[in-house]
């Protein structure tokens, strides 16, 4: 991951989430979360981001990455 002040958290690889991670992953850091395995594979393998396999509104999963 890019060494940034920010980490952006994005929820879901759907067309806007991986159009986000396309513009963002160059200048920030990524978390990506989705309930789909494939698609965070998919997205790992073509940009350097963090990704977590789960819900997002489930708070064991934004505790991983200090979400509150």
């Amino acid at each position: 991951m890019q060494s940034s002040d920010m980490t952006v958290v994005i929820c879901g690889v759907g067309s806007i989430g991986s159009g986000l991670i396309h513009f963002l992953s160059f200048h920030y850091d990524i978390v990506v979360i989705d309930t789909d395995i494939r698609a965070l594979e998919r997205i790992s393998s073509l940009y350097d981001v963090q990704t977590l396999y789960g819900s997002a509104s489930d708070p064991d999963i934004l505790s991983q990455i200090n979400c509150h």
